[in-house]
């Protein structure tokens, strides 16, 4: 049987629960040992079994347990191979029919994400009577579908590319945590250009990630008979 998923009504995080027939060792009292969803190799959490379901905890569903690693890049190519869509050669710039098809494809998922957040906000504007929880969760349900959605298809985009996308990845994310977070006056001199202090700004001295290497072994001098 699958593990149960509780969610925390304050905080909003989501718990999987690994035991209900847990005892406190020094009052033997029953316990419920869980940890946060997501997160397979995170600390185990133990609360006395009448605090947790005293209300603060509500029941969200089955867990899914995941037996590997959280790999998207190995699921696209499997994607792609599956249905014979494969590309193992060099990095290129895609051809025209093709480039219109994954742009067109990744303006589609965001709007369904744009426009399924737009209508979850919109429902919380009402006042807390006049909200309808049915909607609200059926928006977040499609917005959430849309990200998944929207990173398949830029990720099947770099795959199709022939980018090396981890390796980009690992150099991008090494470099955004260099920046700093803005404030109204943070004396940062490179900025974003974006007037809001929900960003995160180049400091003095901040270096961009480099990509060259992984994208210098081309197929520029390649015949492309297909792009004539």
């Amino acid at each position: 049987m699958p593990n149960k998923l509780y969610r925390h009504i304050k905080t909003g995080n989501l718990y999987e629960v690994i035991s209900t027939n847990a005892k406190i060792e020094a009052t033997w009292e029953d316990a419920v040992i869980y940890r946060q969803y997501g997160v397979p190799n995170g600390p185990l959490i133990t609360r006395p079994h009448k605090e947790f379901f005293d209300g603060r905890f509500e029941e969200w569903g089955n867990a899914i347990t995941f037996d590997e690693p959280f790999d998207p890049m190995r699921d696209i190519a499997e994607f792609h191979e599956h249905f014979g869509l494969e590309y193992r050669g060099r990095p290129r710039a895609l051809p025209a029919d093709l480039s219109d098809f994954r742009n067109g494809f990744l303006d589609e998922e965001l709007s369904e994400y744009k426009g399924h957040q737009a209508a979850a906000y919109d429902e919380m504007t009402r006042p807390p009577s006049d909200r309808d929880r049915a909607n609200y969760t059926y928006h977040l349900e499609h917005a959430l579908d849309g990200l998944v959605d929207l990173v398949y298809v830029a990720l099947g985009t770099a795959y199709l590319h022939g980018f090396d996308f981890r390796t980009a990845w690992q150099r991008v994310h090494h470099a955004n945590m260099q920046k700093v977070r803005k404030t109204r006056a943070t004396g940062v001199t490179h900025d974003s250009g974006r007037a809001d202090t929900f960003d995160v700004v180049k400091p003095e001295g901040w270096e961009p990630p480099s990509h060259k290497d992984l994208v210098e072994v081309n197929d520029c001098l390649d015949d492309h008979h297909d792009r004539a």
